[in-house]
């Protein structure tokens, strides 16, 4: 029987999967995560990649906005990765922004949901998806703030379900799932 990660997989284009399902790297930021999953298998988690910079795939074709023809800003952007975790039968959607210095990745994490609610909409539709599923925003940054992100190991997610992640080398999936 096809899971939910199956079907992702077969809505993707290859292009966009990450080399790894234990490593995300940022380059242009010299940023590199490693994933801790416990207890989360290969066939439970889907990681792309929606950021390609420095390789020119344009997702949004039909949108203004490059160096030549300047359209509206922001409409092309999106956050660097989408993790998709099966977990307990629950589909989760991460989005991932890494940021050096003081800019915020939120508006990044923002702009990319509306993508993959158009997404998953299509795939309904369609009838390939049925299941609903929770999205996280985790903004990843080597500049420390005041806010509390985690209690006892668990990450806490504001209104938004958006949660900064700073400078540690690993990323403990399984605390992101709730």
């Amino acid at each position: 029987m096809e899971t939910e990660i199956d079907i992702i997989h077969r809505i993707f284009n290859d292009n966009y999967k990450n080399e790894s399902l234990d490593v995300i790297r940022e380059d242009n930021e010299h940023m590199q995560r490693v994933l801790y999953r416990g207890s989360i298998n290969d066939d439970s988690i889907a990681i792309y990649r929606l950021d390609l910079n420095g390789v020119h795939l344009d997702m949004f074709p039909y949108l203004k906005g490059d160096s030549e023809v300047h359209g509206l800003k922001g409409m092309k952007r999106v956050c660097d990765f989408v993790l998709f975790v099966l977990h307990r039968g629950e589909l989760f959607v991460l989005l991932i922004e890494m940021k050096k210095g003081k800019d915020s990745p939120l508006e990044q994490l923002q702009v990319s949901e509306p993508l993959i609610d158009f997404i998953f909409s299509r795939a309904k539709l369609l009838n390939y998806l049925t299941s609903d599923y929770k999205v996280r925003k985790i903004g990843i940054t080597d500049i420390v703030d005041k806010r509390k992100t985690s209690e006892r190991g668990e990450v806490i997610y504001d209104e938004n379900n958006y949660v900064k992640l700073y400078a540690n080398k690993r990323i403990y999936l399984e605390r992101l799932l709730h």
